[in-house]
């Protein structure tokens, strides 16, 4: 199996910005997606791989809170760093409430953007490994772990679940087998 490189997608509706920041950033090594407006990132499938989305706020059409709103219902989420040429500060509260690690007042410096990809790529990462462990589970392994992190006794599950408590026990090893861990603590930390 191969690891793909982290991809930045750059949605911007200024053709000058894509165009320098996709140059300054691939001379630094990142491989970078561009796209015009927030219609065309949402019509491309975007697969499961580390990255991050440089996203303008003002986009035409769907502007970019409208487009992060849309891209919280996905199973698989890159991390927000928003763009902004206005000097308000409410978009950039607005994104973050909404979910974004970051917030970039243009022109920015290449040295800020990049600062501000590094944390996103970290997050990623995390993200990544995240997804990828809860995708070795099956539904009901998946669904046992979403009550054990929330503390509850097999018991409680098996009641709540509608399944015997020996079933509950059988998920419980297969989920601590599958994800190489000991405890729930591990759990909750991997999958949280």
């Amino acid at each position: 199996m191969t690891v793909e490189k982290s991809l930045i997608h750059l949605v911007d509706d200024e053709a000058e910005i894509r165009s320098v920041y996709k140059d300054l950033l691939e001379n630094r090594g990142y491989s970078v997606q561009t796209y015009e407006s927030a219609e065309d990132f949402l019509g491309v499938d975007l697969g499961v791989r580390t990255g991050c989305i440089l996203l303008d706020f003002n986009l035409p059409k769907m502007n970019g809170l409208e487009l992060q709103a849309q891209l919280k219902e996905r199973p698989y989420q890159l991390p927000i760093i928003f763009m902004s040429g206005q000097p308000d500060i409410a978009p950039a509260v607005d994104s973050v409430l909404g979910g974004a690690i970051g917030y970039i007042q243009k022109p920015a410096t290449i040295a800020d953007v990049i600062a501000q990809i590094q944390i996103a790529l970290c997050q990623s990462e995390i993200i990544f490994k995240k997804y990828q462990s809860r995708m070795l589970l099956t539904k009901r392994e998946a669904e046992i772990a979403d009550h054990l992190m929330l503390g509850k006794t097999s018991k409680i599950i098996s009641d709540d679940v509608g399944i015997s408590i020996k079933t509950v026990e059988f998920h419980r090893t297969n989920i601590m087998r599958k994800l190489a861990i000991h405890g729930i603590a591990e759990l909750t930390a991997l999958l949280t």
